[in-house]
């Protein structure tokens, strides 16, 4: 495994690639919503990629629209699709980052916005359980140096925890053993492709048991269950290269058609200093459509989305 193309962030959150696409126009905006249409562009049928959840293989195109905030762009999200889990993904900030990250623009605007209808939020936060601190410290300080986190996230993963329980979303983290560890650690090296395949499992796992939970709980609960992690596990439709780190396809075959959507979050100047992102198909029309003062929601698919935040902030949305 290529470090640098697969793993991009922290112990707590991981990213990957953007499935190709193709574009169609569509349709009229609702209030507040600024329009824009789109060119065609190369269609993956070339690519083969098909959905391996137990649903219709999706079209793969671009659309795109301006909203006036994220929070304007996630409710329109969650209105159209009405889903009953959110996977939200990431692009890490590193080390030297001086802007703002997807984590704390999530926490402070985005879980508010959604808080009165998500019961539980699974955060890509690893536990250990288990008597076996010297060997987490290793694992925890070879990743630091592999991936150069940012020193904040912690602080801020600590801080979504607080502000979930604070709106009344319960939050979970992941835990993984000792075994897990010695599993994924050895001659003082991390075995990336096994650490993310484990953080895919653990992760669908935990959801699937919060949904469980949920349907048998006694008392009605608030209808969605968001996931945050990084932009490779949340992957409804993955790529082959990358699809056994995903956790999107699992909980698709538990769910009716499109109940699932990944939404994966996107800070200019975080995605524009790395060099695999540059690859994907939608970096094209994010390059030339992002906005100064105005969220870009990029829709894929019916269940996949990009929101794109603005390159600043403070100023009306107005696009020329």
């Amino acid at each position: 495994m290529t470090l640098n193309k697969t793993v991009f962030g922290s112990f707590l959150f991981w990213v990957g690639f953007i499935l190709p696409a193709c574009a169609r126009q569509i349709p009229p905006a609702g209030p507040n919503v600024v329009q824009a249409q789109r060119l065609p562009t190369a269609s993956d049928e070339a690519s083969g990629n098909k959905s391996k959840a137990n649903a219709a293989p999706m079209q793969r195109y671009l659309e795109y629209r301006y909203y006036d905030s994220a929070e304007d762009a996630l409710l329109d999200v969650v209105a159209t699709t009405r889903p009953r889990v959110i996977g939200f993904g990431e692009y890490h900030s590193q080390t030297g980052h001086l802007i703002e990250s997807a984590l704390h623009r999530f926490t402070t605007s985005l879980l508010p916005a959604i808080s009165s209808v998500t019961s539980d939020i699974i955060v890509e936060a690893l536990v250990t359980e288990g008597q076996c601190q010297a060997l987490t410290e290793e694992v925890l300080q070879t990743v630091q140096q592999d991936t150069h986190r940012a020193e904040t996230t912690e602080d801020e993963t600590v801080t979504l925890f607080q502000t979930a329980r604070q709106r009344g979303v319960f939050p979970h983290f992941l835990t993984l053993s000792c075994e897990d560890h010695r599993q994924v650690y050895g001659s003082d090296q991390i075995d990336y492709d096994r650490l993310l395949q484990l953080i895919g499992r653990r992760t669908g796992e935990k959801i699937e048991s919060v949904m469980d939970f949920r349907a048998s709980a006694h008392r009605k609960s608030k209808p969605l269950i968001a996931v945050y992690s990084g932009a490779i596990h949340n992957d409804a439709d993955p790529d082959p290269s990358w699809d056994r780190y995903a956790f999107g396809p699992s909980i698709l075959t538990r769910l009716p058609r499109n109940k699932y959507v990944e939404i994966d979050l996107v800070v200019p100047a975080i995605v524009e200093n790395i060099d695999f992102v540059r690859d994907a198909e939608w970096y094209p029309l994010f390059k030339d459509k992002t906005d100064k003062n105005c969220t870009l929601l990029i829709k894929r698919s019916d269940r996949n989305y990009i929101i794109v935040f603005p390159r600043a902030s403070g100023a009306p949305c107005i696009v020329q």
